[in-house]
């Protein structure tokens, strides 16, 4: 996946507020993870959603369809796509 949340995006962590020199996860998981949390972000755009949606699509491997989560909340588009993430690491022992 593209980085599709801007480089900058704060961490999402209160126990690491400068995780850009930790670096546990990628700029668009803090993103999600914002997301997640309620922490004030702006909509997410329709390439952004799009983006997601493909992703949690593909890295699902069936198990996260698009169809099924296109009217989803932001909030909600986000945990459907980190758990579609975490699926795929589990089922490929990453």
């Amino acid at each position: 996946m593209n980085d599709i949340f801007p480089e900058d995006t704060a961490c999402c962590s209160v126990g690491f507020p400068d995780c850009g020199a930790f670096g546990p996860c990628t700029t668009n998981e803090r993103a999600l993870r914002r997301y997640i949390q309620g922490d004030p972000m702006p909509p997410l755009t329709f390439e952004q959603r799009d983006e997601l949606l493909a992703d949690a699509d593909s890295c699902g491997e069936g198990s996260f369809p698009r169809e099924e989560a296109k009217d989803f909340s932001d909030k909600d588009l986000c945990k459907w796509t980190l758990d579609a993430w975490w699926a795929y690491v589990r089922s490929n022992c990453l």
